[in-house]
């Protein structure tokens, strides 16, 4: 019976060791699992916060290219309302009955209609141009002097525009 006594209490012993092993690997496992997840949920943070902080600037960037959208257009429709303008004021002039005009005003007016009618239709080819050379640029994605690309274009299209309209860009970007 001490033998069989000492038998249970040695069984009792090792099953208690064998319970003490698999709640030390069990709290181990789970403490791994923890950190694991820990560390992944950190690595998620941080991507979120990268991915939020590129909407951000892409939100940005977006504003910005609608603003300057807007002012071109704003600037296009007044650089194509003053040659129209002209043109229509001409035409009324020349199509009134009140208006006594001579020869060579009528021919002068018919002119400056067809020098404003140039004027329009170069305005219109020249952003059909630049939508295709944008488009150009675009797909390139080379690097380009902005400063020096901006000065060859303003250069280059001052002969064709009007000695009443001033051509100049502001830029900070070196």
């Amino acid at each position: 019976s001490n033998l069989n006594l000492f038998e249970l209490k040695r069984k009792t012993a090792k099953r208690l060791e064998l319970m003490s092993i698999v709640i030390i690997a069990l709290s181990f496992i789970t403490i791994i699992i923890l950190i694991f997840w820990i560390i992944r949920y950190k690595r998620f943070r941080k991507e979120l916060i990268k991915k939020n902080e590129a909407l951000v600037t892409a939100l940005h960037m977006a504003e910005e290219s609608d603003r300057m959208k807007t002012e071109f257009v704003r600037q296009v429709s007044h650089e194509i309302r003053t040659p129209l303008n002209a043109i229509n004021g001409f035409n009324e002039i020349l199509n009134s009955s009140n208006i006594d005009i001579t020869d060579e005003e009528r021919q002068d007016m018919i002119l400056r209609i067809k020098d404003n009618t140039k004027a329009i239709t170069k305005i219109v080819e020249d952003m059909l141009f630049l939508s295709k050379e944008n488009a150009l640029y675009y797909a390139k994605k080379d690097q380009m002097l902005c400063n020096k690309t901006l000065s060859e274009l303003i250069y280059s299209f001052r002969s064709s525009v009007s000695p009443n309209v001033e051509l100049f860009y502001t830029s900070q970007v070196i």
